[in-house]
């Protein structure tokens, strides 16, 4: 009987908290949409950066919020780049932009992921992290990815193969032998035996 009082208490409370995040994040209520709606789907990333660029610094992290799920709503393919032109224009909001547009596009984690680190490497660690937090299925996949971006001379041109350790170095120049230089071969063959 406890534990269905606590369940059914739990899953009312449950409800309650995703209808108040669902009203919440509507359209309506978010400032930046109708600003971000009237400009053209090629400049929305650079109007969103400039958005949280001017914002003031005890203000960064909400604008980001707020900006990243207005663009989101407005156009879900622009994701990456939204996130990868306010990372690059204030790096230290860039795993808030990328977790944001992540818990909302969940599928384009690794692209989002992408986009934030190569605009923003000293964040890559935050970034990770982040998005991990919100998807933690995709977390080693955005790993590899941020890796791969976020130190692109390792990935990009790997160092040529070394001869290491396992490998003994030879203590003589190689010859050919043959039979005039061998020296001499006991009398039969493979089926000699030493006296």
């Amino acid at each position: 009987m406890k534990v269905t009082s606590v369940l059914l208490a739990l899953s009312v409370g449950m409800t309650s908290i995703v209808a108040s995040v669902s009203l919440a994040a509507s359209p309506n209520d978010n400032p930046f949409t109708q600003t971000l709606k009237s400009v053209p789907t090629a400049e929305l990333p650079s109007r969103a950066a400039l958005i949280v660029k001017k914002a003031k610094a005890k203000e960064r992290e909400a604008t980001t919020i707020a900006v990243v799920t207005a663009a989101v709503q407005l156009n879900s393919v622009a994701t990456p780049m939204v996130v990868g032109a306010i990372s690059k224009a204030v790096s230290e909001v860039a795993a808030t932009a990328a977790a944001t547009a992540t818990g909302l596009q969940p599928k384009q984690a690794v692209a989002i992921a992408k986009a934030a680190a190569a605009a923003a490497p000293s964040q890559a660690r935050k970034i990770v992290d982040a998005i991990g937090f919100q998807v933690p299925d995709a977390r080693n996949a955005v790993a590899l990815a941020v890796a791969e971006v976020a130190s692109p001379a390792v990935a990009v041109s790997p160092l040529p193969p070394t001869i290491q350790p396992p490998y003994r170095p030879l203590t003589t120049t190689p010859t050919n032998v043959n039979n005039s230089t061998s020296g001499s071969v006991p009398s039969g063959g493979r089926n000699y035996a030493a006296p």
